[in-house]
């Protein structure tokens, strides 16, 4: 009888302590990130065609040229941009640089026979929307689009196209 009375307490207590949780103290937490900055120029090269193309999606001032090792060069505001492995500049075919809102520079003044590009080479400039300025090749015929804005385009020496766009 004593034994039956004392499983009957522990089963009681031990029924009661599954009830009993412990109410824990959910305290907010708040991680300071960093800062991130996203990328505003792309590249990407197509080797079996020879295609370069670049995107801007703001206002940027890009530079397409060849760097003393006569690979492919990218400056986006004044700096070397590491946006593609290295590319020769005599593989290139063709170059896009298109761009989007917002006022940019176009410079691709140095792509040139002598930074090594190779003959035949089409470029093609798109100024998208913004107060663009476009300056194309001084060897190779440029297709420049300004788009809508108030546009600065400079051409060279050969049978350049120019498209102004309104403004």
């Amino acid at each position: 009888m004593h034994l039956s009375w004392w499983l009957d307490s522990l089963g009681k207590r031990l029924r009661v302590r599954r009830w009993r949780r412990r109410s824990r103290t959910i305290r907010p937490q708040v991680e300071i990130c960093e800062d991130r900055t996203l990328l505003s120029v792309s590249a990407s090269f197509f080797g079996p065609t020879g295609q370069l193309t670049v995107n801007v999606d703001a206002g940027e001032d890009v530079t397409i040229q060849a760097d003393p090792s006569g690979n492919v060069e990218i400056l986006v505001d004044g700096s070397v941009a590491n946006l593609l492995p290295p590319v020769g500049a005599g593989s290139v075919n063709s170059i896009l640089l298109q761009g989007a809102d917002g006022a940019s520079v176009f410079d691709v003044s140095g792509v040139t026979a002598a930074a090594g590009y190779q003959a035949g080479l089409g470029i093609t400039l798109n100024g998208g929307h913004g107060d663009d300025t476009l300056i194309g090749s001084p060897d190779f015929a440029t297709v420049m689009d300004g788009g809508h804005g108030n546009d600065s385009i400079v051409g060279g020496t050969l049978d350049d196209t120019i498209d102004a766009g309104h403004g």
